[in-house]
């Protein structure tokens, strides 16, 4: 073995090494044009074998490039190629600083990114040859299940992040930056601010930029349309320019006359619900398509007051879009009771928060702080946001963009900030990709419940009793975890009960029932448009608030529970809900395999069958407690509805009065009823969450011990080759991730 191999295995720390290259007589031009079959054969441990293919195919790239093709001649002397190693190894760290200056993706990343998508794809090879293999035996339960799961495999899962801006704060900017596509999303100077939501995904399927657009139904526009004409005052619409964007100027303003389809022929998916798709070869093309479908603006028909969602799709320029989407939101809420239904709903799915605003004026930025006041109880105790960050940015003179000057990051669940040591949003951070990357099985096992080896059948039934008794204790400690958390939600939320009889008749004296000091016809306006809408009123001025009734009736009862709530159901996944009942729980699979070895695999694949329920567990919770959450605020709309509706019908010359009194009224006769009904909904949701927890863990887990221990194996077919090549993948991914947290620790500073 040369010299030259010695020192680079020395330079890379894996002098361990040393012996096997020795005795497989590698040499420099060997060295150089090793393949990943020879170093499998070369290194058989999965850690330093990893190590070693990073820093192989890294070296081997430097030297193909030009400003180091005088490298590719070996130096004369040791002394010499230890000099030129260290020269190179110099000059590799000030690359690596300068890129990290500049927040561009190093060669590492690239590589991880194509090794682990021909990974992926030679996994699903393999997943596809074992289904291929189960399809060939007779039908059994056992074997319908595996297919079942294997299938399961498939289903994608990304986060979503979402990103609140006023106009002009960059944020279009900062999603075109990200996806690598300048044009995509207008920017600059443009004074159309957002008015929908626009969903950016990756376009797995083709080059082209893609725009899939969601519209609402007729006869959701018709009942919107029917309450922005009843808002109207003195031949006034205050309607937040829906009508006029969709049917523009001098057209008359009756609803017959407004509803019919006529007006609509140029936008038949409309017409039929339909999603209207836009396809381009460009980023600019589609932008210019959407622009009418998406902003606020005052030139040309515009359809946005018709448009549910548009989503996009960029073709995929790193692997960014492959776990995330991002998601580009409207400020506030909409006063049409069912948009801002929906609107709650795509807040509440954000994992990650992002609020861009100037860096000259973020402190004292009234919206960014309004956005954050407004959306914090959707995103964290009613969503599932577990980090919301501030980002800053500076626009230049010229408005031709914008850059980003400091990103500071919020949890949650806790109370102070942090500021982001690599400001990129490029980066895969482990929080970017959590659902996505959880889809791989935790162990390899999870699809081979036995490796083609005869077991000792007398184990089993000792083994399933075992696990059965293990199994009742366990869920018996969920059980107990659950109830302890539903007492002291019954015990807090009955002290919000008296705290909201005692305050409801203030609040709802400074908010709407005292007009005292307030212009008639303003106050008018704003009455009209919280009954027809159902409590909600949004005014044209973006300065100011949104007022929702049935959020301040709301409001004590919330936070009568919200601390609780938070530590029952933390956005954290490292904790999990119920104080970490459910991460908790386990069969204990790990141990049992240590005794009984003759059935290891059947426990590693209950192991695999429980770690997939806890997360289908903490999915499924995370969706029903936003649904509990939110139950406060529902109950109490619904039973101020029928007050709503009754007011709505008032007109005419001191209709203001009979609409106040009215109102003043049912809150007087319904007070005691209404609160303790929004306590007993979500309390009854509650108990169904409880049932359902300790149902879904007894049945999944006993399924499970069923089919691996005491179904029989002979329909099942020999996968041990099958097996080993996902085990080996599994650990190499594993080892890559450890590497790369290694690497993100030791990035110097700029």
């Amino acid at each position: 073995m040369s010299d030259f191999v010695k020192d680079k295995l020395k330079e890379w720390n894996l002098q361990g090494l040393i012996p096997q290259f020795e005795a497989e007589e590698i040499t420099e031009e060997s060295f150089l044009i090793l393949e990943e079959k020879d170093i499998d054969k070369l290194i058989d441990k999965v850690g330093p074998r990893r190590i070693f293919i990073m820093k192989h195919k890294e070296f081997c790239q430097s030297q193909a490039e030009p400003s180091t093709s005088a490298c590719r001649t070996p130096p004369a002397t040791k002394k010499g190629r230890k000099r030129s190693a260290h020269a190179n190894k110099t000059a590799e760290n000030e690359k690596a600083k300068k890129k990290s200056r500049t927040g561009e993706n190093h060669h590492d990343t690239v590589l991880a990114t194509s090794e682990e998508a021909k990974m992926l794809t030679e996994v699903k090879e393999i997943m596809k040859n074992v289904c291929g293999k189960l399809d060939k035996e007779t039908d059994t339960e056992l074997n319908a299940f595996l297919k079942g799961e294997i299938k399961d495999l498939e289903t994608p899962r990304k986060e979503t992040v979402g990103v609140f801006g006023k106009t002009g704060a960059g944020k279009s900017f900062l999603i075109n930056a990200i996806i690598g596509a300048k044009n995509l999303l207008p920017s600059g100077k443009v004074t159309a601010c957002t008015s929908v939501v626009t969903k950016v995904e990756a376009n797995e399927g083709s080059s082209d930029y893609v725009a899939e657009i969601e519209f609402i139904s007729k006869k959701e526009w018709d009942d919107e349309l029917w309450s922005l004409l009843m808002i109207s005052i003195d031949g006034k619409c205050d309607d937040g320019g829906k009508i006029s964007a969709l049917y523009r100027e001098g057209i008359q303003r009756s609803y017959e006359e407004l509803k019919q389809d006529k007006h609509f022929k140029s936008l038949p998916e409309f017409l039929s619900s339909t999603k209207k798709e836009l396809r381009c070869a460009t980023a600019s093309q589609l932008s210019a398509q959407l622009v009418k479908f998406t902003k606020h603006d005052k030139s040309g028909r515009q359809y946005w007051p018709l448009v549910k969602c548009v989503t996009i799709k960029a073709p995929r320029v790193h692997d960014l879009l492959e776990y995330v989407t991002l998601m580009d939101l409207p400020g506030t809420g909409d006063c049409n009771p069912h948009r801002n239904r929906m609107w709650k709903e795509y807040v509440g799915s954000c994992s990650t928060v992002w609020i861009v605003t100037e860096i000259n004026r973020a402190a004292s930025e009234k919206e960014a702080w309004d956005i954050f006041e407004d959306t914090i109880n959707l995103i964290g105790n009613g969503g599932e946001c577990q980090r919301i960050i501030f980002i800053c940015t500076k626009s230049d003179d010229s408005g031709k963009g914008c850059r980003l000057v400091a990103v500071m990051s919020q949890p949650t669940t806790t109370g102070g900030a942090t500021a982001e040591t690599t400001p990129t949003q490029t980066d895969r951070s482990p929080h970017h990709g959590h659902k996505a990357r959880n889809r791989t099985p935790s162990h390899p096992g999870q699809d081979s419940p036995q490796d083609g080896t005869p077991c000792r059948q007398a184990n089993k039934p000792e083994v399933c009793r075992i696990l059965e008794q293990i199994k009742e204790a366990e869920v018996d400690k969920i059980r107990r975890s659950i109830d302890e958390a539903y007492k002291a939600f019954e015990t807090r939320i009955e002290e919000g009960v008296e705290k909201s009889l005692q305050s409801y008749e203030k609040d709802m004296r400074k908010t709407i029932l005292d007009s005292k000091g307030k212009k008639d016809q303003g106050f008018h306006k704003k009455l009209r448009s919280l009954v027809v809408n159902g409590g909600i009123y949004k005014p044209a001025d973006k300065e100011k608030r949104t007022i929702d009734i049935n959020e301040i009736l709301a409001s004590h009862l919330r936070e009568s529970i919200d601390k609780k709530f938070m530590e029952t159901f933390p956005n954290d996944r490292s904790r999990g809900p119920f104080n970490g009942a459910i991460s908790k729980f386990t069969l204990g699979t790990e141990r049992l395999a240590e005794k009984y070895t003759d059935v290891s695999l059947h426990l590693t694949f209950l192991r695999s069958e429980e770690e997939k329920l806890k997360m289908q567990l903490r999915d499924e919770i995370t969706e029903r407690k936003k649904e509990i959450y939110n139950t406060l605020q529902e109950s109490i709309k619904e039973t101020m509805q029928p007050c709503y509706q009754d007011a709505a019908k008032e007109t005419g010359t001191g209709s203001l009065q009979r609409m106040r009194d009215k109102i003043e009224k049912h809150l007087q006769d319904s007070k005691s009823t209404m609160f303790n009904k929004a306590k007993d909904d979500m309390l009854h949701k509650m108990r169904d969450l409880r049932e359902w927890i300790l149902g879904t863990v007894n049945y999944k887990m006993e399924n499970a011990i069923k089919l691996s221990l005491k179904t029989g194996d002979d329909s099942l077919p020999d996968v041990s080759e099958e097996y080993d090549k996902v085990k080996k993948y599994y650990e190499e991914l594993r080892a890559r991730e450890t590497c790369s947290q290694q690497s993100i620790q030791q990035v110097p500073e700029p």
